[in-house]
């Protein structure tokens, strides 16, 4: 079948009519989308800002979006966002995951840090660990209430600084300044006391020196005589030590003999106490030998 000019004009419109309208769906949709992804999942306390669609970068450069964004059922304190990423980036265990803004008012997207290089790779599916970091919103709430208590601040004190609030602060400042320039007299009576003092230390320390700067060879002599004084005293203690390790020894050794030596000086003293007793009683008997007659009563 032989074909017209003006139709294969028009088939050939058509058909470049096809490959640019699948070239702007790519350019809609992202070519990205057509290469291998991997998913994992993040949780955040809070997600203002994070839907689907929201931007995934990781280091800086975009690696994928927001597939999901729902509650948990564990009871988290806030969502479970799920994210698709390209194949192969390096996602490690020590990554981490937190919500940020491109300058201060735009698009909240998910970061990613590239971690420690000698980390072990996360596998995908996995959760990776994340910060909440407080956004703008958050902050300009926080900073809302603290200018809040700044003007009731304010308000507090200019009751407290009247004019008698502030005569008597002048008065106080008056007082310390006075106070301030009598320590500073006193401290400055003080330090040249110090001085003096310090004078004092130093000639009695130049004193000291020579002192012992010329009796230094009496100093040694004495210490050498006190060391050989100290010496021999040692050698009396041995000698003495010894001495009286033999006489513990000959008494131990002689205990028997000296104990019938104290029985024997018993005895002596028992019989010399007798015969005191005797000469008492009978002082004839030292001359005589007998007993005298006893004498007849007429």
């Amino acid at each position: 079948m032989d074909y017209k000019a003006s139709e294969i004009k028009a088939g050939i419109f058509i058909i470049l009519s096809v490959i640019l309208l699948v070239i702007f769906l790519a350019i809609i949709i992202g070519m990205n989308s057509f290469s291998e992804k991997e998913t994992f999942t993040t949780r955040f306390g809070y997600v203002g800002g994070i839907e689907k669609g929201s931007a995934v970068c990781y280091a800086g450069l975009k690696v994928g979006s927001v597939i999901d964004v729902h509650l948990t059922d564990d009871n988290y304190p806030g969502a479970e966002v799920v994210v698709q990423v390209e194949k192969d980036t390096p996602i490690r265990v020590d990554s981490r995951a937190f919500m940020t803004t491109v300058g201060i008012l735009g698009s909240t997207y998910i970061e990613i840090t590239a971690g420690s290089p000698d980390a072990a790779l996360l596998a995908p599916g996995s959760m990776i660990p994340s910060e909440d970091i407080t956004g703008f919103a958050q902050l300009s709430g926080a900073a809302s209430s603290i200018l809040d208590e700044l003007t009731q601040l304010l308000g507090g004190l200019n009751d407290v600084l009247n004019d008698e609030n502030k005569k008597n602060i002048s008065d106080m400042i008056t007082s310390l300044n006075q106070i301030t320039r009598m320590i500073e007299v006193n401290l400055q009576g003080t330090l040249v006391d110090m001085n003096a003092m310090t004078g004092e230390l130093n000639r009695m320390t130049m004193a000291a020196k020579d002192i012992i700067v010329k009796n230094d060879a009496s100093l040694t002599n004495s210490v050498q005589h006190l060391e050989t004084l100290l010496s021999r005293s040692v050698e009396t203690l041995k000698s003495l030590n010894i001495v009286l390790s033999e006489i513990d020894r000959s008494l131990f050794e002689n205990q028997q003999q000296y104990n019938q030596i104290m029985d024997n000086l018993g005895s002596t003293t028992e019989n010399l106490h007798d015969f005191s007793q005797t000469i008492k009683e009978r002082p004839w008997t030292v001359i005589r030998k007998s007993t005298p007659a006893e004498r007849k009563l007429d």
